[in-house]
């Protein structure tokens, strides 16, 4: 993206008061999908936020496609307190979540279990 004085925020930084320019993260497009998924996340019947932060995760990946895969791996790198019981509430919703998905913490998997959100 071409840096343009649109595409820059201004900060202030500190007790210095000079502006300090910096880089939108996301197109206009993006942090209104951005926006939305996280309205749908936030609009789901969710127990908790490890089940949240699931949700989100696989809303991301699924935001192309339809379906979202997902690892042992990667759920394991979110450190949840009960990963179970977070890929359990999901499935209370409806989506579908591949049993290879928790076939033991953190192991790397040849084919991901897969999650697809409202399914």
């Amino acid at each position: 993206m071409p840096k343009t004085e649109s595409s820059f925020s201004e900060v202030r930084s500190g007790s210095i008061g000079e502006p300090q320019q910096l880089p939108f993260l996301l197109t206009t497009q993006q942090g209104e999908a951005a926006r939305s998924l996280l309205s749908y996340v936030a609009s789901l019947d969710l127990p908790g936020p490890e089940a949240q932060l699931v949700a989100v995760v696989v809303a991301i990946r699924a935001a192309r496609g339809g379906v979202g895969n997902i690892t042992g791996m990667d759920l394991s790198a979110l450190r949840l307190g009960d990963a179970r019981g977070a890929v359990d509430a999901l499935r209370g919703l409806g989506w579908e979540v591949n049993d290879a998905l928790l076939d033991g913490p953190g192991r790397p998997r040849r084919r991901g279990g897969e999650a697809a959100p409202g399914r």
